[in-house]
């Protein structure tokens, strides 16, 4: 009901940058639901340029430039998915370029460089990118886990307790639910077992999981 709300809005008002801009995070999340299917990636790629190509000064205001960040970086993610990882890259490396890091939070641009070049197999970029992670933080929790996802990826030795810490206190200054988090988190670590071989730490990190929260919700994200 809402997509068809914000599509009549924008077929009403078709010089109106907030519908253009809404529709395209709800044929984002569209996308994301369907597994990005390819037709709907065409669509969301055209859309997206269209809005940006419409944005006259976008350092006028602070919310503009969240905007543009943010649209950069959906376009970066249809990229990727779509197997353009030059263009997912270059997406990427221009969100960093347009926004100034003291305004936004450039964490997920990074992570998102830190993905691409992780699935292309560089690792000195990708392990590079997973640094500037870790030294322009987030308040985000979701940010860390998927931080943590990416260890294995990279092909870092060790674990980095950084990670861990950083989530904590994340989850304390968010007053968030503590037990939720903790089971993200150890749930991401068996993935990181799991890739790697090794199965009995992966073992005891989905135990720990399980523990901290309804382990049918457990096994349906780790399935996902």
């Amino acid at each position: 009901m809402f997509f068809f709300a914000l599509s009549r809005w924008v077929h009403c008002e078709p010089w109106n940058q907030d519908a253009r801009y809404l529709l395209v995070l709800a044929i984002f999340q569209k996308a994301r639901e369907e597994k990005y299917p390819k037709h709907i990636c065409v669509i969301l790629k055209k859309l997206i340029m269209q809005v940006l190509s419409n944005i006259s000064n976008p350092h006028e205001k602070e919310a503009m430039q969240y905007e543009v960040f943010l649209l950069l970086l959906l376009s970066s993610e249809v990229c990727l998915q779509s197997l353009d990882y030059e263009n997912c890259i270059a997406q990427a490396k221009e969100a960093l370029r347009t926004t100034p890091s003291s305004r936004v939070d450039t964490f997920f641009a990074h992570l998102q460089l830190c993905r691409a070049y992780a699935v292309q197999g560089d690792l000195l970029n990708s392990r590079n990118e997973y640094m500037e992670c870790l030294r322009n933080h987030t308040n985000t929790e979701i940010g860390w886990v998927m931080l943590k996802q990416l260890e294995s990826a990279c092909s870092l030795e060790g674990s980095s307790d950084e990670i861990d810490i950083n989530l904590c206190v994340c989850v304390k200054r968010n007053g968030s639910d503590s037990s939720k988090w903790a089971s993200l988190f150890n749930l991401a670590c068996a993935q990181c077992f799991l890739w790697d071989g090794n199965f009995e730490s992966a073992e005891k990190a989905l135990a720990q999981a399980c523990t901290q929260v309804d382990p049918d919700s457990c096994i349906l994200f780790l399935n996902g």
